[in-house]
């Protein structure tokens, strides 16, 4: 455990929390683990605030998606022009992020396994052109599906 790997608390919160734990989740790609504090009782929450996430804009329906909400027509004021299409914006993102980010922890799973696939296969054939091509299509990939993955959990870990 490095020394970023803690949390810190004062006696005050201690004696309100006595039943609080702090949970390490595996390092995965990064060189530090991921926590997460259960207390008892549980923090108050209200709505989720809006984030947004620049390794949204590597997708390719990220734009299309911006300019279907930003087309609409709105009347009045420059300023209530720009505060609802913002408005409008949010929501339509909101539902785009979990339609096209969402499953993005299966995909990476679903294209790790294919690419194993493909490695075995061109282990087994090394000369192969047509799995050579499949191999170097399903790494690229892979590897910029991971780093869209690690580039949210970086600007998530900057936000909470």
């Amino acid at each position: 455990m490095g020394r970023l790997d803690r949390l810190m608390a004062n006696g005050a919160w201690l004696l309100t929390h006595l039943e609080a734990l702090v949970l390490y989740h595996p390092y995965g790609l990064s060189d530090h683990s991921a926590m997460q504090l259960v207390s008892s009782p549980p923090f108050p929450s209200g709505p989720k605030p809006f984030k947004f996430f620049n390794a949204w804009t590597l997708e390719e329906s990220f734009l299309p998606a911006v300019r279907e909400a930003w087309a609409m027509n709105i009347n009045g004021s420059a300023m209530f022009r720009l505060a609802n299409k913002l408005k409008t914006l949010k929501v339509v993102l909101k539902k785009w992020s979990r339609g096209v980010v969402g499953p993005m922890q299966d995909n990476i799973q679903q294209l790790r396994r294919s690419l194993e696939a493909a490695q075995e296969s061109l282990q087994r054939d090394p000369l192969n052109s047509t799995l050579i091509s499949r191999e170097t299509r399903e790494r690229i990939l892979y590897k910029s599906l991971l780093s869209r993955e690690v580039s949210m959990i970086r600007h998530k870990s900057r936000q909470n």
